[in-house]
């Protein structure tokens, strides 16, 4: 998502109703989605990263600064995965890496990555079933086709905003024991409250505010219903955002709660036809920067909640 000209101040949250999803937009400023132009970078990227981060996509990686014998054996067991002779040559070893960057970079990228997850995970079997090097190389240069493509020129992502869930403010207010309740996950006098209406019903949003350096909050999310609200969804990862996707006639929401500085969690939800379940999700981890290129990857992608059916 290209959002270098879409960044809400952060100081500036109190002069929108809808709080959480300035505070979304603010959230995802200085994220790989707010890069315009994109590059291929080599596999000396990954000087910058954690171990785990490195090994999932360089696992030539045969040295590692003050390794211990159990972080040797992680190093071989990864290269032993390998046809034989596959990290002896470098050429190969860069093109690997060129794949596994490919696929895990171009995840954090698109509009729904449990789509693309697949089709990476049928990736990974074929170059599984490889003996030798030549079947390897042959599946390598299978994947780099078919993501280059996509990571360079991701589509043209919409940011997503309001109007997925409604498209007019509200007066409609949550119940005193509800706002109270809120209340008292907040900090004093920090919870926010706004409300709109739309094809999906009356909908009302609550968040904890955020002080200082703070990123992620508390937020809800009810539906307005004749003796009081329905609670759709409940995040200690919040602000959340409304995406184009839908389940069951309501949009996907996502979460991104930041780690640290270079890692998030980003979790997506969808809807069962009762409440917003928890149903994918990836930590958006930090590689390095090259050349003014700042490079991500999704990390422990998977999902999370099975039974969520789209009907």
């Amino acid at each position: 998502m290209n959002l270098a000209k879409r960044i809400i101040p952060c100081q500036e949250f109190s002069k929108y109703a809808l709080t959480q999803f300035a505070l979304f937009t603010c959230l995802f400023a200085t994220d790989a989605w707010a890069q315009e132009e994109r590059v291929i970078p080599p596999s000396s990227v990954t000087q910058g990263a954690l171990f785990s981060t490195t090994l999932l996509v360089h696992p030539c990686l045969d040295s590692w600064p003050g390794a211990d014998a159990d972080t040797l054996k992680v190093m071989a067991d990864a290269r032993s995965k390998l046809p034989s002779g596959a990290c002896d040559n470098p050429a190969l070893a860069e093109k690997i890496f060129k794949a596994r960057f490919l696929q895990y970079a171009t995840l954090a990228l698109v509009d729904e990555p449990w789509e693309l997850h697949a089709k990476i995970t049928r990736q990974n079997q074929a170059i599984d079933h490889c003996r030798d090097t030549r079947c390897l190389e042959q599946e390598l240069d299978t994947v780099i086709a078919a993501l280059t493509p996509v990571y360079l020129h991701p589509p043209n992502q919409a940011w997503p905003g309001v109007a997925a869930l409604c498209n007019a403010e509200s007066d409609v207010t949550l119940t005193k024991k509800t706002r109270k309740e809120i209340a008292d996950e907040c900090a004093p006098d920090a919870a926010s409250f706004s409300a709109c209406t739309g094809s999906h019903g009356k909908l009302a949003f609550a968040i904890c505010g955020m002080q200082g350096n703070q990123v992620n909050a508390t937020a809800w999310l009810y539906r307005k219903e004749k003796n009081g609200e329905a609670l759709l969804l409940s995040t200690s990862d919040g602000p959340f955002a409304a995406l184009p996707t839908t389940c069951n006639g309501m949009p996907d929401l996502v979460t991104g709660a930041r780690v640290n500085a270079g890692e998030h969690r980003y979790t997506w939800y969808r809807y069962d036809g009762g409440g917003y379940q928890m149903f994918y999700g990836y930590t958006g981890m930090f590689l390095d920067s090259i050349a003014g290129h700042d490079f991500s990857i999704a990390q422990d992608a998977g999902v999370i909640q099975n039974t969520v059916t789209c009907r």
